[in-house]
């Protein structure tokens, strides 16, 4: 590349990226920093005057530090410069000291020592956290001592300001010095070599001055991935080596194992990374998850299980106090066990993470910090156990040298059965037991199994075998404990909300047995579980979820639970306890709540067998469940290795670079061996070809291969969408200079890195929070309101989704008000009279469905829907509910209540409680307001006259409802008129479901405002009238029904975002049928960036939005029947797993927004942006085939069509018609057609019925016209100027049903069984006879643009519409 001296420092700034090592410190004390004495933060037997000086703790220093590579990049005098040692003379022990040259003279500050730690790149580690590295390396033992004491090893994790975490290994081991006694209880030290008669010289009066005293001295390494296994070993190594080295070596060995260490990237998932460090075999292993790369197990999890052996009960404490976030300090009288324990437990609780203050080892100057308020996690050593348990607060203390765990309110001197007693255990007493026994039935050791294997016979192989041992191991510790995390927290994924992104706790904790639910109540409390619960909204995709969904699956298919109808798809109770997709740290309130008796979610028997798919007599398997469920294949023998080539010799010319362009050849050996090994599926070759391009892009971008190495990273997305980069890519693509900006423009690379896939509903997470603000916890409103709160409040709570309705509403209770906003009293006296209301009409029906007995003569009568299927008593179907309770009034069947439900009316005897009379809504003929007399006077009164049985009289029924009549009228007659109109529009109950809504909203507002005095009720009866929707545009003429063509046309109407007040217009649809133990599903793409997949064998919705990206879809396209091809405006296309529903690949080498994406008859995709751009796609591998432009004068493309082995590219003016490898054929224009509308443009085009040579295109004033072309075969024409003679045009113009000055443009066609179905701007499909080129019918059942259409198998075709409207229909062919 060229010179970028003149420019800002570009790529070359940043380094190797994800490596393993990130900084190496040196802490310790040497001739320069002396000895001072320590301040502890703790009182001590005697003042620092009468210590000694082998009692007194002394201060650390930073010494050094040391980040990426040390080399000198081809300045060989340099590198070969600072190997020049300065001649000394030999020191007593002296080879391992720390002695800095004089050309590399220790700086004496923070920043100074970073400036020099990296003369290429910046320390990637904060000031501050360098700043606390000699209290972390040294936390409780920084005395020196008289005799050399062994070298050890022990471990920590460290949190940055930015909340990071980083891994450390650190290794102490001790230097000789001579002490030299300075004023003020300092110490200095000195190489001087005394006499070895003896150890130390002194006074006259026989006080030490000069003592010979060994000092500690740390070097740690960090890394920012957790391979504290592989730290430890190569820290390890770098003792031997210093100890065998000459004299003043130490900073270069250093220098050696940093360098080394910096050039080793951190593998992705399913690629294993090996490397030799002297002799010593290291291999790093790939992280569980591709999306949490930190999730990595570098430690042995048998740890916790080896302390609490005998005591079992105690390790359930501990994971018990971890889910309820208590407060908790492990005590151990060895610092390196802490750390590791600690990150075992918190393995231990995947997929839940501990989000709160973790302190691994707690140093003396922070002891403090257990006695403040809050929920921690520290680490203790045991020294300081006295001090803690005088802590007043309620710590609970993990004390591992014993097995126990207390509280500092009791005494440790109670046995470990007593102490056992003070804890209550809470948790899940099945979960436990089975937990238990599987741990008790795992091999522990290997040393039985291992009797019969061949013997390593080199440090390789046994390094290898142990290595082996420990990963099946530990693999088989987190399969126990993944299992045991879905015994007790499985069953919340039927109580998630996708579509409002809430988690409906109520329901959930009501499906817990009785025993266990205080456990639950607690940990669902806690920020922890909110956390957890965010990520299964989020559709996190883990082993949990897998392990899960399939448990559920099982339970579904084996108890055979009812599939989920259109009307009641995510209906959420709206009055229980929802989480909002909002990080909040306040505690959660329990809140009063009302059974909805449609849960979608709920299951009736879950608390029956709430553990029932748990086999209580068979040994555990713990993994055999994921080649079953998941995708991820975690078995490490499965993993393929990547060697890192050999370290150069210490004093050769390292150049990184060099090595970086080797180790680029390397992974690309692996990669040709994975492409040719045919017994690797092509799904596990997508991830193992993801993993190493990612490698291979870091190691081209190290080398300043900026072409290759963008090019490697955009090409995992092709592979396998979870290994994208979008983080590292926007973080390189920040840095570039304009010569590398322009270079990637030259080679044909994104220079805008396009959006990864994201989180769901972030945006709509975000306005969530900003709408939460204007109310507190219990749904009150806090400020006046405007509309965007007033109507997120509205939807969130399940009050109402019809956008027209929610309108009316605020201007009703601005109206209350006289004010321009809804007064927050107004808005709260409304909101709780509509809860009281369904909680009385929710208690009332479970008590008439149990209570109330069926007057005999109905019980005579033939059983139907209208009495239910019960012989004595009053039974409801399960998707009705009770909307309104009148009070005891005087009627025609005596004194009763009248019940008004969404399917009937239902009249109730005073007294004795039977049902005297039930009249179905279709039944009703009129309701009208009349007279009732009584021996005394007459009141106002309803009468209903509904079609009676031929043994009943004619007479209606009358009940004296006096001032509650006209709220009873204007009630009734919408619920009579929204089942009216779903019976004839076959929408599937959506408007009789809308109008139960208005119902219940009016009545909510009638009570409001007579209870509170808001307004006269002559006035608020006005509103009640407009509230009713169906009914008032009935009245006024307004009501839009289907016509007798349409009405037999359509087979019924679906709604695809059922709770969304706005309804978002379809913008795309395609249809997969599914193989044979396969659901066919019709998959809808929506105006608001989600995807709704439809089961067509029961047209049920799928509840959870698929939402994996920023962008909104424009096409979208089922390939394979395994795949659908999604085409967004970010120029991007998502390949989404059918099986799965999540987002497997990432194709992003279109310019413009994709517009359209098609399968071709040589088993490719062909895929068309708004440019002309073509693309023609091989599946296995998914790379480009042909890339071309099919438009040479800038025109956008409206319409792309495959037909054969052609393709048919629709501009506004004319159509290209070129084959597969972009040779041009053919051009189309409307200028050959002699009666063309005024200024047309095309709009959308379509081949004819499969041998019809025939070209079918529409424009947007709703002209079509008609190419044939069968003479396109024999010729090969490719000049754009030598086209092949149209054979035959002609011109029709549709037949409408009336004619409108606009909204009449051809939208969409689509071609089935020789019948051109065509969509228009206002709604309507035309079917055309295309042998006989007539109109044949004209259907409307859209109040928006039909913006799309698929067939289904020659049976159904079904329509999409843009707009308002945003509903799909499903019509007979």
């Amino acid at each position: 590349m060229a010179s970028r001296s003149s420019q800002q420092p570009g790529l070359s700034s940043l380094g190797l990226q994800d490596r393993l090592l990130e900084v190496a410190v040196v802490v310790g004390m040497d001739e320069e920093t002396g000895l001072h004495v320590r301040n502890m933060n703790r009182s001590t037997e005697g003042s620092a005057e009468e210590l000694s000086l082998f009692e007194t703790h002394f201060q650390g220093h930073l010494l050094d530090i040391l980040s990426g590579p040390q080399d000198a990049t081809g300045e060989s005098s340099s590198w070969k410069l600072s190997l020049k040692i300065p001649k000394k003379p030999n020191k007593p022990d002296s080879r391992f000291r720390f002695w800095p040259a004089k050309h590399l003279k220790r700086a004496v500050s923070v920043r100074q020592l970073r400036k020099k730690a990296n003369k290429h790149e910046e320390v990637p580690v904060s000031t501050d956290f360098l700043s606390n590295m000699p209290s972390l390396c040294l936390p409780g033992d920084s005395k020196v001592y008289s005799t050399q004491p062994k070298p050890r090893i022990h471990s920590t994790v460290l949190t940055d300001i930015g909340g990071d975490r980083h891994y450390a290994s650190i290794l102490t081991f001790y230097n000789q010095y001579f002490a030299i006694k300075g004023k003020d209880n300092t110490w200095n030290l000195s190489l001087k070599e005394k006499s070895h008669s003896s150890h130390a010289e002194t006074n006259g009066d026989g006080s030490s001055i000069v003592q010979v005293c060994y000092v500690p001295c740390c070097v740690c390494f960090v890394s920012l991935k957790p391979y504290f296994t592989v730290l430890k070993d190569t820290l390890s190594c770098f003792y031997k080596d210093l100890s065998l080295s000459d004299n003043g070596l130490f900073r270069k060995i250093l220098e050696k194992y940093v360098t080394n260490l910096s050039v080793v990237v951190c593998p992705p998932s399913f690629i294993k990374v090996k490397f030799n460090i002297v002799t010593l075999p290291i291999v790093l292993l790939p992280p569980d998850n591709p999306v949490k790369t930190d999730q990595i197990v570098d430690i042995d999890l048998r740890l916790p299980l080896l302390i609490f052996k005998k005591h079992p009960a105690t390790l359930l404490n501990v994971l018990e106090c971890i889910m309820h976030e208590q407060r908790i300090v492990f005590f151990s009288s060895d610092y390196s066990l802490l750390p590791l324990v600690m990150e075992c437990f918190r393995s231990y609780i995947r997929p839940m993470e501990w989000h709160h203050q973790y302190i691994s080892i707690l140093f003396s100057e922070i002891m403090g910090f257990v006695d403040c308020p809050g929920i921690f996690m520290m680490g203790c050593h045991s020294s300081h156990k006295s001090e803690i348990e005088k802590i007043e607060n309620d710590l609970f203390l993990v004390d591992l040298d014993n097995a126990k765990i207390y509280t500092t309110s009791h005494s440790t001197t109670k046995s470990n059965e007593d102490l056992m007693g003070q804890f209550a255990l809470r948790m899940p007493e099945l979960a436990a037991s089975n937990l238990l026994r599987r741990l008790g039935e795992l091999e522990l050791h290997n040393t039985v199994s291992s009797v019969c294997e061949v013997s390593p016979v080199s440090l390789e192989e046994m390094k290898e075998q142990n290595m082996r041992f420990q990963a099946s191991i530990n693999k088989a510790i987190q399969g126990i404990f993944t299992e045991f995390m879905v015994d007790i927290f499985g069953s919340t994924l039927q109580y998630l909300d996708h579509e409002h992104q809430q988690f409906r706790l109520n329901k959930f904790l009501e499906s817990i047995p009785h025993t266990d639910s205080p456990f639950y109540i607690k940990v669902a409390k806690s920020y922890m579980f909110r956390r957890f619960v965010k990520q299964r909204l989020a559709q996190r995709t883990d082993d949990f979820s897998y392990l899960a969904q399939s448990r559920l699956k099982r339970r579904t298919v084996s108890r055979g639970t009812r599939r989920v109808r259109m009307n009641t798809v995510g209906s959420p109770n709206s009055n229980e306890w929802e989480w909002d997709l909002i990080d909040k740290n306040e505690s959660i309130q329990n809140k009063s709540s009302f059974d909805d008796p449609e849960d979608i979610f709920s299951d009736p028997n879950l608390q029956s067998d709430y553990f029932a798919d748990h086999d209580t007599g068979q040994r555990s398997t713990p993994r055999q469940y994921s080649s079953e469920t998941s995708e991820i294949e975690n078995s490490s023998a499965n993993d393929i290795c990547v060697t890192i080539p050999c370290f150069p010799v210490q004093g050769t010319n390292f150049n990184s670079k060099h090595f970086y362009q080797r180790c680029v050849g390397n992974i690309s050996n692996v990669l040709e061996k994975v492409n040719a090994d045919t017994k690797i599926s092509q799904s596990r070759r997508s991830s193992l070809r993801a993993g190493l391009l990612l490698l291979r892009g870091f190691y081209s971008l190290a080398a300043e291969n900026l072409v290759a190495g963008f090019r490697d990273l955009q090409a995992t997305a092709k592979e396998d969408a979870r290994f994208y980069p979008n983080s590292t890519l926007k973080k390189i693509h920040s840095t570039l200079n304009e010569h590398e900006l322009k270079l990637l423009q030259q080679n044909a690379l994104c220079t805008n890195v396009p959006s990864r896939k994201v989180a769901a509903t972030r945006t709509q997470s975000n306005m969530s929070i900003s709408m939460r603000s204007y109310f507190t916890d219990d749904n009150v409103a806090l400020y006046p309101l405007e509309v965007e709160p007033f109507t997120f409040m509205l939807e969130r709570n399940d009050v109402t989704n019809n956008e027209k309705v929610i309108s009316l509403l605020y201007e009703a209770l601005c109206d209350c008000s006289a004010s321009q906003k809804v007064d927050h009293e107004c808005f709260n006296a409304f909101f709780q009279t509509w809860q009281q209301l369904k909680n009385e009409c929710t208690k009332t029906m479970k008590k008439l469905s149990t209570e109330v007995r069926l007057q005999p003569d109905l019980v005579t009568r033939r059983m139907s829907d209208a009495y239910g299927g019960n012989d004595k008593y009053l039974t409801f179907h399960p998707d009705e509910k009770i909307l309104k309770i009148s009070g005891i009034e005087l009627s025609s069947k005596g004194n009763g209540r009248l019940v008004l439900t969404t399917r009937r009316l239902i009249f109730i005897g005073a007294g004795n409680e039977e049902c005297k009379l039930v009249i179905l809504l279709n039944q009703i003929l009129s309701v009208k307001e009349g007279k009732m007399k009584n021996f005394l006077s007459s009141s106002v009164a309803v009468h209903i006259h509904y079609q009676n049985t031929p043994s009943e009289s004619n007479a209606p029924f009358k009940i004296g409802l006096k001032l509650n009549c006209g709220i009873w009228l204007a009630l009734i007659n919408e619920m009579k008129t929204g089942q009216s109109i779903s019976r004839e529009q076959r929408d599937d109950n959506i408007t009789l479901n809308t109008a139960a809504q208005n119902v219940v909203v009016a009545d909510a507002f009638y009570a409001a405002t007579n209870d509170e005095e808001l307004m006269k009720p002559d006035k608020a009866l006005e509103w009640v009238n407009k509230l009713c929707r169906f009914e008032s545009l009935r009245q006024s003429g307004e009501l839009k029904m289907f016509s007798l063509e349409t009405q037999e046309k359509v087979v019924m109407r679906m709604d695809p975002s059922p709770k969304a007040s706005k309804k978002p217009g379809v913008c795309a649809m395609s249809y997969s049928s599914g193989g044979i133990d396969e659901t066919p599903h019709v998959w809808v793409a929506l105006a608001s960036g989600q995807v709704r997949s439809i089961d067509t064998t029961s047209w049920t919705l799928d509840p959870q939005p698929i939402k994996d990206w920023d962008a909104n879809m424009i096409c979208l396209c089922v390939v394979e029947g395994k795949e659908l091809w999604m085409g967004s405006e970010d120029t991007t296309i998502y390949i989404l797993s059918i099986s799965t529903k999540k987002t497997t690949r990432i194709l992003n080498d279109h310019i413009a927004p994709v517009k359209a994406i098609a399968n071709t008859e040589d088993n490719s995709v062909a895929s068309a942006s708004l440019t002309g751009e073509v693309i023609i796609w091989t599946l296995e591998p998914t790379k480009i085939h042909y890339k071309f432009n099919a438009f040479t004068d800038g025109s956008n493309l409206t319409s792309f069509v495959p037909f054969k082995s052609y393709l048919c590219c629709c501009s506004a003016q004319y159509i290209i018609i070129c084959n597969h490898e972009g040779k041009r054929l053919q051009r189309l224009e409307l200028g050959q057609f002699s009666a063309v509308p005024l200024n047309p443009n095309l709009t959308c085009c379509s081949w004819g019925y499969n041998e019809d040579n025939e070209i079918w295109a529409g424009d947007s004033n709703g002209a079509i016209y008609l190419w044939d072309v069968s003479s396109l075969g024999s010729r090969r024409t490719s000049s754009l100027t030598s086209f092949s003679k149209v054979k035959d045009i002609n011109v029709l113009k549709p037949k409408l049903s009336g004619m409108m000055s606009a909204g009449l443009a051809i939208t969409c066609m689509n071609n089935c069984n020789k019948k051109l179905w065509l969509g228009n701007g206002r709604g309507e499909i035309m079917i055309y006879n295309t042998s006989e080129q007539k109109q044949e019918s004209t259907l409307k059942a859209h109040d928006g643009p039909v913006t799309s259409m698929c067939q289904l198998e020659n049976r159904y075709m079904v329509s999409g519409s843009g707009g308002d409207d945003g509903k799909m229909v499903v019509w007979r062919q």
